[in-house]
């Protein structure tokens, strides 16, 4: 009699937690689909409506970084550090007319944690790939770099010629 009981209160117990958890995943239904009649449908070009801006691809060779090829890209700039960055890029024109200045962190630096891999900041290796993104202008004819945490000087680049081509 007391097993009849028992087992009875069990059956009572799930019939009653699923019919709960029945209720609460139709309640999850109804609201998805209230906020999806008010989404509009997705849009595979919607990042290609307005912001854009340029990847530049560099090859890290003798200390320095030499142009190996840009890119349109759309969507917004991710990072706008202030002017206390510790890489600063300045870009100009053909005439040598600063068209702007960003900073960022220095991107020939790593960081390595693991022990017994020498101090914990350490330079890229040569053949590393470094990417910096600037605004998109079709003038930008050189670009100029400068680390603000080591004693290290950068040639300017000329990248007309990669950027010229973008469209």
């Amino acid at each position: 009699m007391r097993n009849r009981i028992k087992i009875t209160l069990i059956i009572l117990a799930l019939a009653l937690i699923s019919g709960v958890t029945y209720g609460q995943s139709r309640k999850n239904y109804k609201l998805r689909d209230k906020a999806e009649r008010k989404t509009r449908p997705f849009d595979p070009t919607f990042n290609m409506k307005g912001d854009v801006h340029i990847s530049v691809t560099f090859i890290y060779e003798n200390g320095q970084l030499v142009p190996m090829k840009a890119e349109k890209v759309f969507g917004i700039l991710p990072y706008r550090s202030s002017e206390d960055g510790e890489f600063k890029i300045k870009y100009y024109n053909s005439e040598g007319k600063v068209l702007g200045t960003i900073y960022q962190k220095d991107p020939t630096l790593y960081r390595s944690c693991e022990e017994g891999t020498g101090p914990a900041i350490q330079e890229i290796s040569a053949g590393a790939q470094v990417t910096i993104l600037l605004p998109f202008r079709r003038d930008i004819a050189t670009i100029a770099f400068k680390t603000n945490i080591r004693d290290h000087e950068f040639t300017s680049q000329n990248i007309q010629a990669y950027v010229g081509r973008l469209e």
